[in-house]
């Protein structure tokens, strides 16, 4: 009799990192660490809308804290380029985002 004995790559407390669609679109945003213009922030939040309002709007969500960045500077930008009608809605929503994280300062947000 043959015996095939299989390892598995990750164990269950280290499962492998899911690239989800968020996360590569916050990679994308955040990775060079660049200041980026209001409107690069509107057209990026605008083509990816459905996206990131679609998502799992939970805590528990790994993609939780993308969510909140990327909503929060959806608004902010709103704001700066002077929708601020249109950004008031977004601004409640990123409030109640951050209310709801366990992060309480912004800078910390490391989503990965």
């Amino acid at each position: 009799m043959l015996t095939i004995s299989i390892t598995p790559q990750h164990s269950i407390n280290h499962p492998p990192k899911v690239m989800t669609e968020i996360r590569i679109l916050y990679d994308k945003t955040y990775s060079d660490n660049l200041t980026r213009d209001p409107k690069y922030f509107i057209n990026l939040y605008e083509e990816n809308k459905n996206l990131i309002e679609g998502a799992d709007p939970s805590t528990a969500n790994p993609d939780y804290d993308g969510i909140l960045r990327l909503t929060s500077d959806y608004a902010l930008s709103l704001s700066q380029y002077g929708s601020s009608r249109k950004a008031i809605p977004y601004l409640d929503k990123s409030i109640q985002l951050f209310k709801n994280s366990s992060v309480k300062d912004l800078t910390k947000v490391q989503m990965y």
